[in-house]
């Protein structure tokens, strides 16, 4: 790559909030260490998988449907997924935040599961959200996850996502 491209893409990084560019000192010519930062926002990005193991993500809308949508949030190895999320502050749909989490019980206990969805070796948290409540609209392509950590870090996810609605026809 042409340096002058290079210099281009990271300054734009840069300014853009995605990297910081630090000197690194007593090394001629000062060269630049690059650093990547947490997004301007303070969100954290996680990866979802909507509909873990189908492709691709259908979510299907029936008049007076009670179906549900399971989402997970995968687990790396910097984010444990099943002991970092609170579950209680998950908000998922058309654009995340839309109060959809099926709960169960009389203690309203949020409809979530641990299991290793993409074989990795790393417990995922898997949560079922109410269809009816997403507010998903046909033509949508995008499902997305917003919660926070249990040290109130918020965090967010975006899967794709094959939107039907069925009609009462």
């Amino acid at each position: 790559m042409n340096r002058r491209i290079l210099l281009s893409v990271i300054a734009t990084l840069f300014l853009a909030g995605s990297l910081a560019i630090l000197p690194v000192v007593g090394l001629p010519y000062y060269p630049l260490r690059i650093i990547a930062l947490q997004n301007p926002y303070g969100i954290q990005m996680v990866e979802i998988d909507i509909e873990p193991g189908k492709t691709p993500n259908r979510i299907e809308i029936e008049p007076e449907d009670d179906h549900k949508v399971p989402v997970a949030i995968l687990s790396t190895l910097n984010f444990d997924a099943p002991t970092s999320v609170d579950r209680k502050s998950l908000t998922f749909g058309r654009t995340g935040d839309e109060d959809s989490l099926r709960r169960r019980g009389h203690k309203s206990t949020p409809d979530c599961r641990v299991r290793d969805v993409n074989k990795d070796g790393l417990r995922d948290l898997v949560c079922r959200f109410l269809i009816q409540k997403t507010g998903f609209q046909t033509g949508d392509t995008e499902g997305v996850l917003k919660g926070h950590t249990v040290d109130g870090v918020r965090f967010e996810g975006h899967d794709s996502v094959l939107v039907l609605i069925e009609d009462d026809d």
